[in-house]
């Protein structure tokens, strides 16, 4: 696992959670897995996400984690027969504002969501050729004082 901080943030925004918080969820067990906090200052969907995704969620809060799982199909060497070879596993965080995001929020996203997205995470990489997803995304949106996990999957 590799941890990136691109951005530090003024005193009135945060992010959802810290590196530690990674490492304290097994996360260091994933090694392909990048955490990139604050790659990107706002969460917005590719122009190819409306296209590629059967369930595109109308975001209505503020997106403060995205995880990534993807692959990609190759021929093998013997026959016709697709193999999916993991090439990407990514969570980003972006920030948001110390006054929208409580205490209790810290607390419910170190206790609940961030062990939901290791197993989403190790799901996504343990499943079989056959099942794989070629991209798969999660989305953790902060609306309404309550977490939105949305599990986006391939047309």
């Amino acid at each position: 696992m590799k941890i990136k901080v691109y951005r530090n943030l003024s005193k009135a925004e945060t992010f959802s959670c810290k590196p530690k918080d990674f490492k304290e969820n097994r996360f260091i067990e994933i090694d392909s897995l990048e955490v990139l906090f604050g790659l990107s200052h706002k969460f917005c969907f590719d122009s190819k996400d409306r296209y590629c995704y059967s369930n595109v969620p109308d975001i209505q809060g503020n997106v403060i984690i995205k995880a990534n799982v993807i692959g990609s199909s190759r021929k093998s060497r013997m026959g016709d027969e697709f193999k999916t070879y993991l090439t990407d596993c990514s969570i980003y965080l972006y920030p948001i504002k110390v006054t929208e995001y409580p205490e209790s929020a810290f607390i419910e996203l170190r206790e609940v969501i961030l062990p939901f997205i290791y197993t989403w995470i190790c799901k996504q990489i343990n499943k079989s050729d056959n099942e794989r997803l070629i991209d798969s995304k999660l989305i953790i949106e902060w609306f309404d004082n309550k977490h939105r996990v949305h599990d986006l999957r391939p047309k």
